[in-house]
């Protein structure tokens, strides 16, 4: 296993690279933490049971993870995104783009609150059914805006499932729901309407951009080149793809690179100068700054805590 559990009544899935465990902490609430090691693929439509009456609190730790909807839009969940969503706004295409993805979530099945579960919630003025509406999940996820205080929650849930510290993980989990609860609709960034420019072919043109982007081959090219290829203008391309990732095409070239250089620093015995240079740097220092600055560690420490090959 990637990180060392020690946690009993768990639930545990794995399909080649990819894994899940599930650990159940309350009647209803279940805490997930999923990790991959290379691309996956969900290789046939996952049959999702639509349902009001539960939300998922998702977080991604370092990659990144793709629902392709019905209607061609994409939800791409890149690292430290944290979302909610249900399964009437999930899709059924997914996949993880980048070798190395670690992401965990907290599923809320209300109908299965015990009633003094429920009654806990009320007492904290929690009404779930309200924040499903207020988030308007029943139609696609809501990105929640980053903060240090949801963060470090995220990184309690973290540490305590690692060191198997169960009581400390109800009661961050419990935290957790209660901070969420707060968040007012003036936290849903007002997005623009660029249904104009999102025609089929330009479409279809800004996703294989975006995978020519993924390509190691690819990380020394302009962006403007790969764009010139498919001859789209810059700036209509930069905000199609906003629109379907979240994120500008910088942020995500720069996490493919980061990403690419978390997996060469686990998986192989190459310096950390010339994993730079594999992934489009000059200058390893500058390479170093970005990884601690999107996986919250040095690259040298990451390879003294996750690497394959010692």
């Amino acid at each position: 296993m990637h990180r060392e559990v020690i946690l009993v009544d768990n639930r545990y899935y794995e399909d080649k690279n990819y894994h899940e465990l599930s650990i159940p902490l309350f009647p209803g609430i279940s805490f997930d933490y999923f990790w991959c090691d290379g691309t996956y693929e969900f290789r046939a439509p996952q049959k999702i049971k639509r349902s009001s009456n539960v939300m998922i609190i998702n977080y991604c730790y370092c990659g990144s993870f793709e629902m392709i909807y019905n209607n061609g839009k994409i939800l791409n969940r890149g690292a430290k995104d944290i979302t909610l969503s249900s399964p009437d706004s999930m899709s059924a295409h997914s996949r993880i783009p980048q070798k190395t993805y670690e992401g965990i979530s907290i599923t809320l099945r209300f109908s299965e609150f015990p009633d003094w579960l429920t009654c806990f919630f009320s007492e904290q003025n929690i009404d779930f059914q309200k924040l499903m509406r207020r988030f308007r999940l029943e139609e696609s996820s809501f990105f929640v805006p980053r903060t240090e205080e949801l963060e470090n929650s995220f990184d309690n849930l973290y540490r305590y499932m690692e060191e198997g510290r169960r009581p400390l993980l109800l009661a961050e989990t419990l935290l957790l729901i209660s901070k969420i609860s707060l968040i007012g609709e003036e936290g849903k960034k007002e997005e623009e309407d660029y249904t104009s420019l999102m025609t089929d072919k330009v479409y279809r043109k800004v996703l294989k951009i975006a995978k020519e982007m993924e390509k190691s081959s690819n990380y020394s090219v302009p962006l403007a080149d790969l764009v010139d290829r498919e001859g789209l203008n810059y700036g209509d391309f930069q905000k199609v793809f906003f629109e379907l990732f979240h994120m500008t095409p910088i942020q995500y070239r720069r996490n493919q690179k980061i990403n690419e250089g978390a997996f060469l620093i686990q998986h192989t015995n190459k310096s950390i100068t010339e994993i730079a240079f594999l992934c489009g740097y000059s200058n390893p220092s500058k390479f170093s700054s970005a990884f601690r600055q999107l996986m919250g560690i040095s690259p040298l420490k990451y390879r003294s805590r996750h690497a394959v090959i010692k």
